[in-house]
Parts: structure tokens; sequence; C-alpha cells
């Protein structure tokens, strides 16, 4: 049963990486498109 709430926490853990690493990476391609 450990394994089970090991892989909830790291799901959790990549959900939060995708959802903070997205706008930042949208800004990131924002201006360097507004640089150009």
């Amino acid at each position: 049963m450990g394994w089970i709430v090991g892989i909830g926490i790291v799901s959790i853990f990549f959900l939060w990486l995708i959802f903070y690493f997205i706008p930042v990476g949208l800004w990131f391609t924002a201006l360097l498109s507004g640089v150009r």
C-alpha cells in the first residue's frame, strides 16, 4: 500500500510542476517573440 501513496504524491507533484511551469514557459516564449 505504501507505493500507492508514493505514486499519488509523485503524480500530484508533477501536476503542480506542470501547472507552475506552463505560465512561465508561455511568458518566456512571448518575451522571446516580443524581442524579435
